[in-house]
Formats: C-alpha cells, structure tokens, sequence
C-alpha cells in the first residue's frame, strides 16, 4: 500500500507497477475530478459517508506548511517546492483550482 501511495503521482509508473499501485492513481485521479463521471450516479452516497472536508485546500494547506520550514523541505520541481511557489506568487495552486472545474467542488 505504502509504494502504491508514493508513486500515485508519477504517470507511466503506477500504471507498472501493479492494481494496487494503478487503483490507488485513479481513485485519486477520480478524487480530483479525472473521470469523474464514472461514480457521478453515486455521488450523493459516496460524500454522504466520506465527506470532502475540503479535502484540496487541506492537503495543500498541509504541504505548503511543511515546505516553508527549510529549502530541503522544498526542492525545486518536487511538489512541495511547486506548490509552494504558487501559493507565494499566486496565493492559491492550480491544484486548489482545479476542482472548480471538478463535480465535486472541494
């Protein structure tokens, strides 16, 4: 479960690396509004039981927090580093602007 979450975010490898690993990219993927329509006859029940939370502000929130503590904390071009840098220019990500564009909203 462990390798399946850290490589979700890397196209091409967690789809080798096994269902556990290609499941776990695209339920996040369907999470961010990738093919959501696949559970939108569902999605009353799904967020009924599992709440979003503003699950999107909150990771990033969470990520951008951790990253401001030192500059190894966020390496250019790793996700930390990027988001970070957005949230400083932009104020908000395109990750936090995406489900706008999602049926979920965040």
């Amino acid at each position: 479960m462990w390798e399946a979450i850290a490589i979700h975010t890397s196209a091409g490898i967690a789809e080798r690396r096994g269902l556990l690993a290609y499941l776990t990219r695209e339920g996040v993927g369907i999470d961010f509004g990738r093919q959501a329509e696949v559970a939108l006859d569902q999605q009353e029940a799904i967020h009924a039981h599992y709440p979003r939370l503003a699950m999107v502000r909150s990771l990033v929130d969470a990520i951008v927090e951790h990253a401001g503590r030192s500059d190894g904390a966020a390496p250019r071009y790793s996700i930390p580093g990027e988001l970070l840098d957005e949230r400083r220019q932009h104020g908000a990500t395109r990750m936090e602007q995406a489900p706008a564009q999602s049926p979920w909203g965040d």
